[in-house]
């Protein structure tokens, strides 16, 4: 806060005065361990959320490719999507990402990023989460494509929906698009069981999990004088 950091200088913290960031002096010798939380500080998310799509379980096969988006109207400095729940037979399961959209990408394995692989048992009621390894970062108005797939022989292996609507989910931070359902159990297969394995205007079944980091907004500048050396205001 304000006072803690006059009444402390050592508090390693930003001061906002009117639209102008004051940053401590350099020369501060910070207290033990506030130097690693202000290291990290900028890389925690303020508030986490967890979308539930609608779940008609219309299809099972081997995979759901889709594109996200973090939304625009809200002061947000990113949306940080940290993993995804599906459900069905699952089996040897992996989840993969590529910037912007999945158009034109869908037998490209070198244009995507692997964010998680694992092997599962069978769990077709319950949600099974996959944690990625690493985050993804969305900037307001920034978009990314998500592939989830299912190496298990059959066409049981993952639950997904026809589409029904123009978003398969959308809150005022963050939305899921239909995208393509794919009947290779190899990923990014460009054979299926029966020809093409790509199905399009279908929708992800399951849950995605996604954190906020809100935008800092400046305090609007007041005409309190600041006895600096009292650390009393006035």
């Amino acid at each position: 806060t304000l006072f803690r950091s006059l009444v402390d200088p050592l508090v390693p913290s930003k001061i906002v005065y009117g639209s102008t960031f004051v940053q401590p002096m350099a020369s501060a010798a910070p207290l033990d361990g506030v130097l690693q939380l202000d290291a990290v500080h900028k890389d925690l998310v303020h508030e986490s959320f967890t979308c539930d799509t609608r779940d008609h379980e219309d299809h099972t096969f081997c995979g759901m490719m889709f594109d996200v988006q973090a939304e625009t109207g809200l002061p947000m400095e990113y949306v940080e999507v940290s993993s995804l729940s599906v459900r069905g037979d699952l089996g040897p399961l992996t989840v993969w990402t590529t910037p912007d959209t999945i158009r034109d990408k869908h037998e490209s394995q070198e244009e995507w990023k692997l964010l998680y692989s694992g092997v599962h048992p069978a769990s077709r009621n319950e949600m099974v989460e996959l944690k990625f390894t690493e985050a993804v970062k969305l900037r307001p108005g920034q978009s990314c494509g998500l592939y989830v797939h299912s190496a298990l022989p059959g066409d049981e292996a993952i639950v997904y929906d026809n589409q029904r609507s123009r978003f398969t989910y959308q809150d005022r931070c963050f939305k899921v698009m239909p995208g393509l359902a794919h009947l290779s159990n190899k990923p990014f297969g460009k054979r299926g069981f029966w020809g093409r394995p790509w199905r399009m205007n279908r929708e992800f079944v399951g849950q995605i999990s996604y954190g906020v980091r809100w935008a800092c907004v400046a305090i609007p500048a007041i005409s309190y004088g600041v006895d600096r050396k009292s650390t009393r205001l006035n």
